[in-house]
């Protein structure tokens, strides 16, 4: 299985590591390659996917389409011809993969460097910072290749630091410490002084946290806009997590107005 991507800071995390080196061969592969190519450079096949689909996405708004989520989107790009295939995950597909993270895993060092993983065992990888086709299909020694072995799929042991954190069903919940788990996960944001709702999408232990915002328009009322803002937020400007706003409009949200009134204890 041969996976090209770009935007390592968003799926370069250990966790992914662990599924790569594991589900593919419980799917039945034999070998994985994951090649990482530079984001932002509009050349490569994941910049084309994503803008083509980003593309079909903003013609459909042009046209008078509303788009509140991935599987309202995910119905109208299938009735348009197109050699892209889309799919949609559902989020209990996810959660049953978590938990066969362990809660801890080995790190690897320099992740944000990597461009391309191989791994032709369950559990094993190598990596090394530029890719390397000399021997394909066979791996080479090229750039010298680090190793990394993780837990066997059947020996992993979750623990709740590892499953999903919500915060659907509670209130404000101030985050303690910086950890992967967060990720995906709803938090209030301040910026310029303002008060903002996002997805967590990436952390860093010295950078903090990286948000997916939506836009302020007015008081406590929100929308996601055309074009993703996300930034990375210190902690000091990460107010807590959050259940997901609830929708006002087909496009407008707000965050629970219980939640919004402790907010604004913290931030007036």
């Amino acid at each position: 299985m041969w996976s090209v991507t770009d935007q390592r800071h968003n799926i370069a995390q250990k966790k992914n590591f662990f599924l790569l080196t594991n589900v593919p061969y419980q799917m039945g592969w034999k070998r994985v390659t994951w090649t990482f190519l530079e984001a932002g450079h509009g050349k490569g096949p994941a910049d084309g996917i994503g803008a083509a689909v980003k593309r079909r996405a903003d013609d459909l708004i042009a046209r008078g389409k509303d788009i509140p989520d991935a599987r309202v989107l995910l119905e109208e790009l299938k009735q348009q011809k197109s050699a892209t295939e889309v799919f949609y995950i559902e989020p209990d597909a996810i959660e049953a993969m978590d938990v066969h993270v362990p809660s801890e895993l080995q790190t690897i060092r320099g992740k944000m460097k990597i461009h391309q993983i191989n791994s032709h065992s369950p559990s094993q990888m190598s990596w090394r910072i530029p890719s390397c086709f000399c021997s394909a299909p066979n791996d080479c020694n090229c750039f010298t290749p680090e190793t990394v072995r993780f837990q066997p799929w059947d020996e992993a042991t979750p623990t709740t630091s590892t499953l999903p954190v919500t915060s659907q069903d509670q209130g404000l919940q101030p985050i303690l410490d910086l950890h992967e788990g967060l990720i995906g996960q709803w938090c209030a944001v301040v910026y310029d002084g303002d008060v903002y709702p996002g997805i967590i999408q990436d952390v860093e232990l010295y950078s903090g946290a990286q948000v997916k915002t939506m836009t302020g328009i007015g008081i406590n009322r929100f929308y996601w806009p055309l074009r993703d803002d996300v930034i990375w937020y210190q902690p000091m400007d990460i107010i807590g997590l959050i259940p997901e706003p609830v929708p006002l409009t087909k496009r407008h949200k707000e965050i629970k107005t219980e939640v919004w009134k402790e907010i604004c204890k913290i931030w007036p």
